[in-house]
């Protein structure tokens, strides 16, 4: 019986510097940087984006030079959020878009005013027309987020893609100068 417990006391005795490791080390992860209210000539709400991104040192917004247009946001060097816009001709459905591509159990969610939208738990995308002051005829606009970071789950983690969404949605829109 003393040996077993003599066992049990030195099991538990060699699992406390374990946990205390998980906890500090889960306490050490600190954000070295400032989220900016503008990324890639777009505004957007920074709280809204830093409840997506990770702890780290550096932030990087910058567009990427490819055939559509791209942003990506960089803690670290490491990729956490990818944002394509397209014009399309014809209007896009965003739940079509989104079970078209496979994004995973997509839901409707309103994102833009005069517009629709949908999230999954890795983006978002939106489509709406859009006519600047400039145009005779409206053009349409499909906007789709990808989110690499991991910090939520769930409906939370919707939600506070959702979040931003919205925020950069409305951004674009006054970049773009849409009248809807």
């Amino acid at each position: 019986m003393k040996t077993q417990k003599r066992n049990s006391v030195a099991g538990a005795l060699l699992l406390l510097p374990l946990a205390a490791c998980l906890t500090a080390c889960g306490e050490d992860a600190e954000y070295n940087y400032s989220v900016p209210g503008t990324i890639c000539d777009t505004a957007i709400d920074s709280e809204a984006l830093r409840a997506l991104l990770s702890p780290g040192d550096t932030i990087e917004a910058a567009p990427r030079d490819t055939d559509v247009e791209t942003c990506e946001i960089r803690i670290d060097d490491e990729l956490e959020i990818e944002i394509t816009g397209h014009s399309p001709y014809e209007p896009e459905d965003p739940m079509d878009y989104a079970r078209t591509n496979e994004f995973e159990e997509p839901e409707e969610a309103d994102l833009i005013e005069g517009g629709t939208g949908a999230v999954w738990e890795h983006g978002a995308l939106a489509g709406w027309p859009c006519r600047a002051d400039l145009a005779d005829s409206y053009n349409n606009v499909l906007a789709v987020i990808h989110v690499f970071s991991d910090h939520a789950d769930g409906d939370d983690r919707r939600d506070l893609i959702a979040d931003f969404a919205r925020s950069y949605m409305a951004g674009l829109s006054e970049k773009l100068e849409c009248d809807v």
